[in-house]
């Protein structure tokens, strides 16, 4: 045994060698458990993780990426990145990787889609970063995935919920307005690109909805959609805007003659009958079209425009279609004058009743008389109610309207009997279907009546053809409530609505007033209008009903009437309508003959 010198050195010495080799057994103690750490971080990650080598080729994968791509561990090792990525994204994808390699950018993360095993499209978050070695050498890549398909999908949703109509599927009012903006953006770049815009409203949709019940008219609208969008191209646009109302934007039309063609195609399309819950079902459509210029700005004012020519295609007949043009919009804006003047004229009481007395044909006496009510415009003078009638039902003002013409014609005609001692004496009023689907009517008239101390059956009320018919539930209703108060009920232009003689047995009816059309006609080179004049005289007297010819103009026609056995008759060949201080002269003259 050799001799130990200097043991102090020696002992120094050894426990500085022992201390280096317990320092790096616990550095490769601790490097082996981060690395056992590592791995299991990596393998029960609840993302999707994966390490490649620098083509992206899959090293290592764990359980969460197999799930998220429907691959087993084995066959995505046989895979790549690149090869999985969706063709739309991989040159962001591979060009963010050159950087990432290059050492331009440390670690990138982008959203990007991917291609699972069977053709699904993945949407996910990745994150990818750099794996190096001691010396700083780019080994690996190492990719983070999460799996957002189920967030996109319902963003997708939300945005297409957003843009559509929840019934139909098809676009909506603000998908379709972005779309018109983006056209008139076009036009403004190149004067030369037409386009037109269609807006469309389902006839008489309303009386599908109360016969047949809301369940056949939803799916009516869906069937109207499928083939509205059948008649389309990919690059226009089928919109619904609520209700029964659509509209289509074509785009990059040839000429003017190309919206027309396609119009008349919707039309021929949508007249085909449709099969729906058992039910048979016709409809008709009416459109306007509006073709781009230079003047529109906004969507707005194309579907204005449009709107107004499908008003016009309905006031025309329905069925059609018409072209907008720039008279009418100066009659829409003349007709929005007309709406504000009639607002005021209710508040302003510039509504005056005329009567036009109802005739004996047989005495020659006066029976009754029809109230008719005129308008006293302050500038325009009178007004006549073909020019303010129907503005006033659309607006619902001829609600009110109605109830004080009612109001002011029993009035007067109770005094008018006091005066002169005629309590037989009747009114005829004219009410309108919004009259008929006011709850209060039958109550107010009930009122009117008993604040005018007025008999119940010295009031008749004169309503259409056509109102009984598309209105047949509701106005059958109020019908019978009027019945039960003895109030007369009599229809106005028979014979120039639908014709159908079915409504006569079911409904209250008392009274046939025979439409001046008829009258006008009546004259002895004309034996059809003779032969006509004559079947409603004998239909009514079989249903013990009256008789009333309205127009009479002249002696021949009065004649005629008393020989065909009309009992009451009203027109000019006596009087023009009288206001209400006419009428006192004009009874007196009447009692002296």
């Amino acid at each position: 045994v050799a001799p130990v010198h200097n043991t102090e050195g020696y002992l120094t010495h050894f426990i500085g060698v022992q201390t280096d080799i317990t320092q790096r057994r616990e550095a490769e103690e601790a490097l082996q458990k981060s690395e056992e750490l590592f791995r299991l971080t990596f393998d029960l990650a609840p993302i999707g993780m994966a390490i490649t080598d620098l083509s992206g080729k899959f090293l290592r994968v764990n359980q969460s990426l197999c799930d998220a791509f429907n691959y087993s561990k084995a066959e995505l090792l046989q895979q790549s990145f690149l090869g999985l990525t969706h063709g739309e994204d991989l040159a962001t994808d591979v060009f963010l990787n050159q950087q990432l390699i290059k050492g331009e950018i440390n670690q990138f993360q982008i959203e990007k889609r991917y291609l699972a095993k069977g053709g699904k499209i993945v949407h996910a978050l990745l994150q990818v970063g750099l794996l190096c070695d001691r010396e700083g050498k780019t080994l690996y890549l190492i990719h983070q995935i999460i799996d957002i398909t189920d967030r996109k999908q319902m963003e997708e949703k939300l945005l297409h919920d957003a843009c559509h109509d929840s019934l139909t599927g098809l676009a909506n009012r603000a998908f379709f307005e972005a779309q018109v903006k983006k056209a008139i953006a076009k036009t403004q770049q190149d004067p030369e690109h037409l386009f037109a815009v269609l807006f469309l409203d389902l006839d008489r949709f309303k009386v599908i909805n109360d016969s047949l019940g809301h369940l056949v008219g939803d799916k009516l609208l869906i069937a109207i959609a499928e083939k509205l969008s059948a008649c389309t191209s990919p690059e226009d646009t089928i919109a619904r805007l609520g209700g029964d109302e659509f509209t289509a934007l074509l785009e990059n039309i040839c000429d003017r003659n190309e919206g027309m063609q396609f119009a008349k195609l919707l039309l021929k399309q949508i007249s085909s009958p449709f099969n729906l819950e058992g039910y048979e079902v016709f409809i008709k459509a009416s459109i306007g079209i509006v073709f781009s210029s230079e003047k529109y700005q906004h969507p707005e004012e194309l579907l204005r425009d449009a709107d107004l020519a499908m008003y016009r295609a309905k006031e025309l007949g329905k069925g059609r279609y018409e072209v907008f043009d720039q008279v009418m919009h100066e009659s829409a804006v003349s007709r929005l004058h007309l709406e504000n003047d009639l607002q005021r004229a209710l508040i302003n009481q510039e509504f005056r009743v005329y009567y036009q007395p109802i005739i004996n044909l047989t005495t020659n006496t006066v029976t009754g008389f029809e109230a008719l009510v005129r308008w006293q415009h302050p500038t325009k003078g009178l007004i006549s109610p073909t020019n303010f009638i129907a503005i006033a039902q659309e607006t619902r003002l001829i609600i009110p309207i109605g109830a004080w013409v009612i109001q002011q014609a029993c009035a007067q005609l109770k005094a008018w009997q006091k005066q002169f001692s005629l309590p037989n004496l009747t009114i005829s009023v004219n009410i309108t279907v919004e009259q008929i689907h006011h709850n209060k009517l039958v109550a107010e008239i009930t009122s009117i009546l008993a604040a005018n101390n007025l008999d119940s059956r010295c009031l008749k009320l004169e309503i259409t053809e056509s109102l009984m018919v598309e209105n047949s539930f509701a106005a059958n209703k109020v019908f019978s409530q009027l019945r039960k108060r003895e109030i007369q009920l009599c229809i106005d232009d028979f014979g120039t609505g639908y014709s159908s003689l079915s409504y006569l047995y079911r409904f209250p009816i008392d009274i046939l007033k025979i439409d001046q059309s008829f009258i006008r006609r009546l004259t002895a080179k004309n034996q059809n209008s003779v032969s006509v004049v004559k079947t409603i005289i004998s239909l009514a007297q079989s249903l013990d009903m009256k008789v009333i010819a309205e127009g009479i103009e002249t002696f021949e026609q009065l004649q005629k009437l008393q020989a065909l056995g009309c009992t009451e008759g009203q027109g000019y060949y006596f009087t023009k309508p009288l206001s209400s201080q006419e009428i006192p002269a004009y009874l007196e003259k009447q009692l002296k003959k």
